[in-house]
C-alpha cells in the first residue's frame, strides 16, 4: 500500500507512488523518496537536509473550529470543510461557487448537477465532496501519485496513507486526495492552508509579472520576452489561442499553464469562449475540467 511518513521536523518519506509535476510529467518513480517540507531545500521537491539548518518546526499551530458544512440543493449537496482547504482556486462557477458571498455555495444555481461535480473534483485538498441520491462521493483518483503543485503544496492522490506523530490523518475528509504543505509556513502543518501564496520563495519568480498587450499575455525579463501566449478574436464572443511559448530556462515551472489560466480568467471576465487551437493549450483544456465553462 502506498504511504507517506512525515518525519518529525523533517521530510515526507513517500513510498510506492509516482511523483509528477503539474503538467503531468514524471519527476521520479523510485520506490522510496524524501520530499522537502521546510521550503528551504535547494533540490525541491526533494529534501537536501536543509530542514536541520533552518530548524524546521512542523508542529501544527491551528486546530479545527468548525466541522464540515453542508450546502443542500434539490439535486445535489456539496460538503465543505474549510480547515483543510489549500486555496487552490478552482472553485469558481457563476451562481454556484462564489467566494466572498454568503452562502458561497449555492448548488441549485447550476443547470445540471454534473456542472457542480466537475468543479468539486478539481479540489485537490479534499475540502469539497458531494452527495447525490444519498450517495456520498469523496473518492475519484485510482492511481497513487503525488503532484508537485507549482509554487504550492504536494497534492496526494489515490489513497496514500498519511502517517505522522500528530495523527493528521484524522483531520482529512478522505485519504483519496489531500494536500501537504511544502513551503514550511502553514499554521495547519502538515496540511496546506494556502500560506504559500504569500511567502513562497522557491524560484525567485513568485512575483513574476504577467503583462498584457495586443491580444497576448507575456513575461519579460531584462528586456527579453521569455514566455507568451497569443490569442486572436474570432467574432464577438470567441477568442482563439494560437500559440504558447516558454523559454527553456523557465520550463518545468508551470509557466505555460499559468499563461493559459490567465487567458481563461480574461475570457471569463469578458464573457467570451476560447477555442484552443494551440496544441499545448488544447491538452490543458482536455486535462482541466474547470476550463470547460469557457471552451468554445
Amino acid at each position: 500500500m502506498s504511504k507517506v511518513r512525515l518525519k518529525k521536523n523533517g521530510p515526507a518519506i513517500l513510498e510506492d507512488a509516482l511523483l509528477k509535476d503539474q503538467d503531468g510529467s514524471i519527476l521520479s518513480s523510485q520506490h522510496v523518496m524524501a520530499l522537502c517540507r521546510c521550503g528551504a531545500s535547494g533540490k525541491k521537491p526533494f529534501c537536501d537536509g536543509s530542514h536541520e539548518a533552518v530548524h524546521f518546526d512542523d508542529e501544527r499551530k491551528a486546530e479545527p473550529e468548525h466541522g464540515t458544512i453542508d450546502y443542500k440543493g434539490q439535486r445535489i449537496t456539496v460538503h465543505d470543510n474549510r480547515f483543510i482547504c489549500s486555496s487552490f482556486g478552482a472553485c469558481h462557477l457563476k451562481n454556484v461557487f462564489e467566494p466572498g458571498t454568503k452562502p458561497w455555495i449555492t448548488p441549485d444555481g447550476a443547470r445540471h448537477p454534473e456542472d457542480v461535480i466537475r468543479i468539486v473534483k478539481q479540489c485537490p485538498s479534499g475540502a469539497l465532496t458531494y452527495t447525490v441520491n444519498e450517495d456520498w462521493t469523496h473518492e475519484w483518483f485510482t492511481e497513487p501519485e503525488v503532484v508537485v503543485e507549482h509554487l504550492g503544496p504536494l497534492q496526494f492522490r489515490g489513497n496514500i496513507e498519511l502517517q505522522d506523530s500528530q495523527h493528521s490523518a484524522e483531520l482529512l475528509i478522505t485519504d483519496n486526495h489531500y494536500t501537504i504543505c511544502r513551503c514550511g509556513q502553514s499554521n495547519k502543518k502538515p496540511i496546506c492552508d494556502g500560506t504559500h501564496k504569500r511567502v513562497w520563495k522557491e524560484t525567485g519568480r513568485m512575483d513574476t509579472e504577467i503583462k498584457e498587450e495586443n491580444n497576448r499575455f507575456y513575461i519579460e525579463e531584462n528586456g527579453e520576452m521569455t514566455a507568451e501566449i497569443v490569442f486572436s478574436p474570432d467574432g464577438e464572443k470567441t477568442i482563439v489561442i494560437e500559440h504558447t511559448f516558454v523559454s527553456e530556462k523557465l520550463r518545468g515551472q508551470g509557466i505555460g499553464e499559468k499563461l493559459v489560466r490567465k487567458t481563461v480568467e480574461y475570457a471569463r471576465k469578458e464573457g467570451k469562449k476560447i477555442y484552443p487551437q494551440c496544441s499545448y493549450a488544447r491538452a490543458l483544456f482536455e486535462k482541466h475540467e474547470e476550463f470547460q465553462d469557457v471552451l468554445a
